[in-house]
């Protein structure tokens, strides 16, 4: 994992550690992502990732942020007197150069037994971010072992096929250990295909 992405990480965490202590509750367990599991965050500061539209235009995105919260554990809420299990969810926003297009953002929550990784996009309407939708994906189990997109063959390929017909809504996400998003397609014919950088 790069060196400045486990450094953002652990600033990150021990910020949500100093949030959770409670003094009348005991130590609070907290379940952070290990650099394993933060490889399905993809992307690092700086990166950009063209992608092709239906049109055959370039579309340039770049990591715009990186976020961890805190969740209560499982079978806690915000609203016990005492949390005494936190996991830890991290997620990262790509986001188009040009802000034309929507946002992109992977995100991984650890639990004590368990790693969940979804994606999501969403769009920004008047100042506004709104998520079109986040699919969780099993990361054991990949759709495919390998797939060819736009003329570059990926291994071990996540597809996710969301049932909604609105026409802004995605219609196929692919997604890719290594190298995150390979396409998004929506209902309207839109797309992005990943693509090799020039």
């Amino acid at each position: 994992m790069n060196k400045t992405l486990y450094k953002t990480l652990s600033v990150l965490f021990l910020a949500a550690t100093a949030l959770t202590s409670c003094e009348k509750c005991g130590n609070v367990a907290i379940t952070e992502p290990t650099p394993e599991d933060s490889q399905w965050l993809v992307y690092q500061q700086k990166d950009t990732i063209p992608f092709q539209t239906e049109t055959a235009d370039v579309v340039r995105y770049t990591r715009t942020g990186i976020y961890a919260q805190n969740v209560p554990g499982e079978g806690l809420s915000l609203e016990d007197e005492c949390i005494d299990q936190v996991d830890v969810q991290v997620r990262t926003v790509l986001e188009d150069i040009a802000d034309a297009q929507p946002y992109l953002s992977t995100r991984i929550l650890s639990k004590p037994n368990d790693l969940v990784v979804e994606l999501a996009v969403g769009e920004n309407a008047a100042d506004k971010a709104v998520e079109l939708g986040v699919w969780e994906i099993d990361e054991r189990s990949p759709s495919y072992d390998s797939l060819e997109v736009n003329d570059r063959m990926y291994y071990e390929v996540f597809e996710v096929n969301p049932e909604s017909t609105a026409a802004n809504n995605v219609s196929q996400l692919l997604y890719n250990k290594e190298f995150g998003f390979l396409r998004v397609a929506f209902n309207s014919g839109k797309k992005l295909e990943r693509i090799a950088a020039p």
